[in-house]
């Protein structure tokens, strides 16, 4: 056989005592009309959860509102082999222990309560320079009739434009 269709007109439960394991020899595809949750208990000091690409980039997007990442501990973010690149359309706030770094409006304010020193064998305190990376652009909406149409065709993928499934 070479595919199979699971249907259920309401809910459609899945539940194991132990694991539960999907394979796939190609792509994995949910669609999801209003939300997807994951929640690990965990094991005190193991990795809970994980999500890897080992070729191909990661992308992850809010596409009309924002992203939130917390740790109740040590956050880190790390670029092997690249830069880092931080956008903010509006202002790039960093705080500390009540120092702060603003970036906003073309100006950079630099705040602490403390001491704050610039170490260098040189500093070129040179005259105005600006960048301005373009941001990315997201889809303007959901197509509700893709949506139906792959409902109805019972297909995995869901399109964000007529025509382009």
């Amino acid at each position: 056989q070479q595919s199979q269709t699971v249907a259920a007109g309401t809910n459609l439960d899945l539940v194991a005592q132990r694991d539960t394991n999907q394979t796939s020899g190609r792509r994995w595809l949910h669609n999801v009309g209003q939300h997807i949750s994951l929640f690990v208990a965990g094991i005190k000091d193991q990795i809970a959860l994980k999500l890897i690409a080992a070729k191909g980039k990661v992308q992850v997007q809010a596409q009309s509102d924002s992203i939130e990442v917390t740790g109740d501990q040590d956050v880190k973010i790390t670029a092997i082999k690249g830069q880092q690149l931080w956008n903010g359309k509006k202002e790039i706030l960093l705080t500390s222990g009540g120092a702060y770094v603003r970036i906003k409006d073309g100006k950079i304010e630099l705040h602490a309560p403390g001491t704050v020193s610039f170490k260098g064998g040189r500093h070129d305190w040179s005259g105005p320079a600006s960048m301005h990376p373009p941001l990315p652009q997201f889809p303007k909406g959901v197509c509700v009739e893709c949506m139906l149409n792959a409902l109805k065709a019972r297909s995995p993928v869901a399109a964000t434009t007529p025509g382009s499934a």
